[in-house]
């Protein structure tokens, strides 16, 4: 617990400095946590057996049911895909660079995903696969405690990475929002390095209370309740954009309706698969921002009438 919130607050501190120290220490930490699983894609090329891969044995399951799961391990897998257009007012030229990152980025994610899961099963025998609670561990069993090593160091890199990603893309979301008059203008607050400072600070805050809450419930279950948490707050949103989409482009691109309506469908069977517990929690916390958007439209209408 207290090595979390450590590591929290020591990447709230480099998100502080400004946009350019994040952005360079996003970039630092993605490109070392890469490192391992393209040591085991190597790996895997060298000493793997793809007899693992004939030998693979799908169980029967039900169709529709498994489709939804599987659906919704997916989703998580690429959870946060549209933090790449939160922070817009720090990108030279937006309209053509974000596309760009964004696709680039979805399509080197999959890659990567693809060839890590195909190095692990024919690295790791089908029956220990199966049971194992951690795969990349049993795909470098040949180095013995070296393997192990490299695995937990490419952890620990990765999670410091998707957490400053994650504190960097909160602070820009909450700043643009009180930028529009929909979160209270607290959350507009600069520093000179242009890092959103109360928005950051909140953040930061909001996520050592998470910790602090799950404390009891050990690693795994704190893992479960905010990989739980986040999925649910973002299945929804997903499924209404699609739909906004298809409402928008209906009648004027097959294209984008095709797109939007996949999209819908997909983002439709993740929610089902999710089960009820995650819908509960998606409906409480989108409820949890009702208190702040009225502050905002308070705050706002007070504005205008100082104006008057």
């Amino acid at each position: 617990m207290a090595v979390g919130l450590v590591v929290i607050w020591s990447l709230t501190f480099i998100a502080l400095k400004g946009v350019k120290e994040a952005a360079l220490a996003t970039i630092v930490l993605t490109m070392l946590k890469l490192l391992p699983l393209i040591f085991v894609i190597g790996l895997a090329i060298v000493v793997g057996s793809p007899k693992e891969l004939l030998a693979l044995d799908v169980p029967e399951t039900s169709f529709f049911p498994s489709l939804a799961a599987t659906a919704l391990l997916t989703m998580w897998a690429f959870l946060g895909l549209e933090a790449g257009v939160v922070s817009t007012d720090a990108v030279a030229d937006p309209q053509r660079t974000l596309p760009r990152a964004v696709s680039l980025g979805v399509l080197t994610v999959m890659s990567i995903y693809v060839l890590i899961t195909l190095a692990t099963m024919v690295l790791v025998p089908q029956n220990i696969l199966m049971n194992s609670e951690a795969p990349l561990v049993d795909a470098t069993r040949s180095l013995g405690r070296a393997g192990f090593t490299i695995v937990a160091v490419g952890a620990l890199v990765s999670t410091a990475g998707a957490l400053l990603a994650a504190l960097f893309v909160i602070g820009h979301l909450a700043f643009g929002m009180a930028q529009d008059g929909i979160a209270p203008q607290f959350f507009a607050r600069q520093r000179p390095g242009g890092a959103p400072a109360a928005a950051l600070v909140v953040g930061a805050s909001i996520g050592s209370v998470l910790v602090l809450l799950n404390a009891t419930e050990g690693l795994l279950g704190a893992f479960t309740f905010l990989l739980m948490m986040s999925t649910a707050t973002a299945l929804l949103p997903y499924f209404l954009c699609a739909l906004a989409e298809l409402k928008h482009s209906w009648g004027s691109s097959r294209g984008w309706i095709t797109l939007a309506f996949v999209s819908a469908m997909y983002s439709f069977f993740a929610l089902v698969g999710s089960g009820f517990v995650v819908l509960m929690w998606g409906g409480i916390l989108l409820c949890a921002g009702i208190p702040v958007y009225w502050l905002a439209d308070r705050e706002q209408k007070v504005m205008a009438i100082a104006h008057e």
